[in-house]
């Protein structure tokens, strides 16, 4: 009898886990879908221009899936609304700030700035050109430093001996 038991909770967690994963994946079918609607909403309010901002409740109330009824009673509503919470929940504000902040930053580097930071980002971003650039260096520094002049009197650069002219 236990086996038996047993074999059935088995059964009924592998189920209730299989649904759990099922609604996680139907959810987020359902947030890209809202994003996607709100896209086309912003790109037809602008007239077809660039996807504007507002937030998604402002553009349920303005139409939504009911765009010909004022009131936003339609069939659709309740779920748009829902999903318009759950998206900007997902929304970080911080997040696009800051991201807003680093790009104004960037634009305002000189040519030179912008080139060194476009650099270091492509060396220091992968494994492989972190390691060139190290081992780059230390050949480099195995070159030059036997040609510099190691003589004691050139050693010291407050020496009388030495003249730079």
């Amino acid at each position: 009898m236990s086996v038996a038991v047993a074999c059935g909770y088995r059964g009924v967690h592998a189920q209730a886990a299989q649904q759990e994963s099922v609604t996680a994946q139907l959810r987020s079918d359902n947030l890209a879908l809202y994003e996607r609607i709100r896209f086309v909403q912003d790109y037809q309010r602008d007239g077809g221009g660039a996807a504007a901002g507002g937030t998604a409740a402002a553009a349920c109330a303005a139409g939504g899936a009911n765009a010909g009824r004022r009131d936003g009673a339609g069939p659709g509503a309740a779920v748009m609304r829902k999903y318009a919470t759950t998206y900007e929940e997902g929304i970080n504000p911080f997040q696009e700030f800051r991201r807003r902040e680093r790009e104004g930053n960037i634009k305002d580097l000189g040519v030179t700035d912008r080139m060194a930071l476009t650099t270091s980002k492509f060396v220091l971003t992968n494994q492989y050109t972190r390691a060139f650039a190290f081992f780059y260096m230390v050949a480099l520094h195995l070159l030059v430093s036997p040609s510099c002049p190691s003589s004691p009197e050139s050693a010291h650069p407050l020496s009388s001996r030495h003249t730079p002219f």
